[in-house]
């Protein structure tokens, strides 16, 4: 006997001997598909990596779909889309050029207008730009010392990775680093200077990386070039031809003390400021805040050279200066700011148009050099434009009141005893839409300059309430009963300033010769121009001219 198949087995045969006797009598003959390869990894995908997803192009068929559907589909999909732009950038001799900037302007591909992209190469001169998609419009490679190169719409190959490479030639100006003790120093500034001790109007400032670059003028040299940092010190080099130089920082030093009160308490939370006594490029005010508990501080890195200390703290005046020298690499030690108590003044800033309270008013002593020290103690205003201030000077000084979209105001006539409250308000011109910076006070409107039997008015500000009562050479000899022969000019101006409205006294010589004459003049608002940047006034005032008043 035979052995039996498997009935599931033998219905499996039957059903292909019916299947190849219907293709027979349809007159077909079976087609042999073959399995598709993977895909060849090269061009972009290769720089990429295998792993990297793949586009439609480079995808496997479709189970069942045909040679030449997949040939037909193949053809007609778009080339992949540009998304990177990469290179490097040399200079001439083939060396990178590290820091330089690339700017990639793009256009197209939906954006609604031009797009900018930038990168900067690192140490090997190296860059790469992301979602560069669409037509570059342009490439701009630039580096200090070097000329700066334009691409106009370059001719770009590969995709989604473009390659673009460049080379930079050398600038005739002059280039190098800024170097301090513990390596590139970023933020100096650096000027040129002619023999002599004549400045050039070259300046420049290094960046991150300690790097410059200057033009150098026309002439005959040689010239000095200088850097500043206001805590790495100064030096300068000789400069006879274009090309590469190094100027080294020699560093700073420290000031080390204590803040204290009048009971030789120390002062918890303190703010101090070194201002540099020599007038020097970039010798600006250096301040730094203090929250150790014990009074103590130590302040720097310093450039070397002689400096006014001054503590600030809330709850006190405005310490008196303390002078030191500072040394490169030392440490000044057992210095001690001493603090008296404040008084106290409270009021409220309004719009001047509207009288609406203004949340966010900044009200600082206007006699401080520098600005931030005065706004680490100032106050600002509360919902309601109210405020609290405490770090008034125990004599008659003036207040600068500031806030976003407004003149800045300087109010003078303050006068708040220790220990005392007094309440004094504000209101601050809208700045209209375009208009230039200014700053009002309240006073009379002259600029006033010193002398040796009294204050000479240099000149009279149009407009103001002394146009009409002084002239420019009068001499003020005293100020409501007070003389002000030997007076600091900073105590006449207070005296001359007050409150809107009110009357001020001036005995004054007319032309500065003659017999003294009382002149009574109402001080009111009185309009100046922003001349410097606020809280870098040099000898006074945080806004607008210190002389005027």
């Amino acid at each position: 006997m035979k052995p039996r198949l498997p009935l599931p087995l033998a219905l499996a045969g039957l059903l292909g001997l019916v299947l190849l006797g219907l293709l027979v009598w349809l007159g077909m003959t079976p087609v042999a598909v073959e399995a598709p390869r993977p895909p060849t990894v090269t061009g972009a995908r290769a720089e990429r990596g295998a792993d990297s997803p793949t586009d439609d192009s480079e995808a496997p068929a479709a189970a069942g779909e045909a040679d030449g559907r997949l040939d037909e589909r193949a053809a007609s999909a778009p080339p992949p889309e540009r998304t990177r732009l990469e290179g490097t950038v040399e200079d001439t001799d083939d060396a990178p050029i590290p820091g330089a900037r690339v700017r990639v302007t793009v256009s197209g591909s939906g954006a609604p207008r031009p797009r900018a992209l930038s990168a900067r190469t690192d140490a090997l001169g190296r860059y790469r730009v992301d979602d560069v998609r669409g037509d570059v419009v342009e490439v701009v490679f630039s580096a200090e010392g070097f000329t700066t190169k334009t691409l106009a719409r370059p001719a770009l190959t590969g995709a989604p990775v473009a390659r673009l490479d460049a080379t930079l030639e050398s600038d005739a100006g002059i280039h190098g680093i800024v170097r301090g003790p513990e390596g590139p120093v970023a933020g100096a500034v650096l000027g040129l200077w002619l023999a002599g001790g004549r400045a050039v109007t070259t300046v420049a400032q290094s960046d991150d990386g300690g790097r410059f670059a200057l033009g150098l003028p026309d002439g005959e040299g040689p010239y000095t070039l200088k850097a500043r940092h206001p805590s790495q010190g100064e030096a300068s080099v000789t400069v006879d031809h274009p090309g590469e130089y190094v100027v080294e920082l020699p560093g700073g030093g420290y000031v080390e003390g204590n803040v204290v009160d009048a009971d030789r308490d120390p002062v918890q939370v303190f703010a101090v400021s070194a201002e540099p006594r020599a007038r020097r490029m970039m010798a600006r005010p250096v301040a730094q805040s203090f929250d150790a508990g014990d009074g103590a501080f130590r302040l720097g890195p310093l450039a070397a050279g002689k400096y006014a200390l001054r503590a600030a703290a809330e709850g006190f005046q405005p310490g008196e200066p303390v002078e030191v020298e500072v040394e490169a690499g030392q440490v000044r030690s057992g210095v001690v700011l001493v603090m008296k108590a404040s008084g106290t003044l409270v009021g409220r800033v309004t719009d001047a148009a509207t009288r609406r309270p203004i949340e966010g008013a900044l009200i600082v002593p206007a006699e401080w050099n520098n600005g931030d020290l005065a706004e680490s103690v100032g106050a600002l205003t509360d919902a309601e434009g109210r405020y609290r201030l405490r770090a008034l000077p125990g004599k008659r000084s003036s207040l600068t009141v500031s806030a976003d979209g407004y003149h800045a105001l300087l109010g003078g006539g303050v006068l708040v005893p220790p220990g005392q409250s007094v309440t004094r308000d504000f209101a601050l011109t809208p700045q209209a839409a375009g208009q230039a910076p200014t700053t009002e006070l309240t006073g009379i409107g002259a600029v006033l300059a010193p002398q040796a039997d009294g204050v000479a008015i240099s000149q009279i500000v149009e407009g103001g309430p002394a146009a009409s009562r002084l002239s420019a050479g009068d001499v003020i000899v005293s100020v409501d009963g007070k003389a002000t022969a030997g007076l600091p000019l900073g105590d006449v101006a207070n005296a001359i300033r007050g409150e809107l409205g009110t009357d001020v006294t001036l005995v004054v010589r007319r032309g500065g010769a003659g017999e003294p004459e009382r002149v009574v003049v109402r001080r009111d608002r009185v309009s100046m121009p922003e001349r410097r940047p606020r809280g870098r006034t040099p000898h006074g005032d945080p806004h607008g001219d210190p002389h005027v008043r």
